[in-house]
């Protein structure tokens, strides 16, 4: 049982951000993020488009390098609904001191329900992130989005978008 504390104490103090003692004031860049906000998703094969809304958490694994991020988007229309998970490695890049842009890449798994029928595509996400912070905790951000369809989707392609606040801890 102490081994798993002295394994525990010192995990904590190896991960950024949970350092005990550190001082989050001052490296406010490794803060977890959380983002919200309205979506849609336009199928360029058939044409469709779904609306809905997607939510995510972002964190900073290597400051200025590297940026997780996982999101959930529900969405819905035409008798479609989707529940798609995506999980992004993104390369930030600061633009000016309150804004910054972010290319990511990652899969996505989407569980597609169209009159009844149920499929779960999977594809390959492109991103842009536009982040805009108003004040050192709140912003807003953009991401336009292009999917590439994986395995059974191959030949599909999808243009995505979503846009909301970021709220940092």
């Amino acid at each position: 049982m102490e081994l798993r504390i002295a394994l525990t104490l010192i995990a904590l103090g190896l991960v950024p951000g949970c350092a005990i003692g550190q001082d989050n004031e001052a490296d406010e860049g490794y803060a977890p993020e959380i983002e919200a906000g309205p979506a849609f998703d336009r199928d360029i094969h058939n044409q469709s488009t779904t609306y809905g809304a997607s939510i995510g958490a972002e964190a900073t694994v290597i400051q200025q390098w590297l940026e997780l991020e996982a999101d959930v988007t529900r969405l819905t229309g035409a008798g479609r609904s989707e529940l798609g998970f995506e999980f992004l490695l993104k390369k930030p890049f600061t633009l000016s001191q309150n804004t910054e842009l972010m290319l990511g890449l990652g899969p996505e798994v989407v569980r597609t329900t169209v009159n009844g029928v149920r499929t779960t595509p999977h594809s390959a996400e492109y991103l842009l992130d536009f982040q805009f912070w108003q004040t050192r905790n709140i912003g807003l951000y953009v991401e336009p989005g292009y999917g590439v369809g994986l395995g059974n989707s191959r030949g599909e392609h999808s243009f995505n978008a979503s846009v909301g606040i970021l709220l940092r801890w």
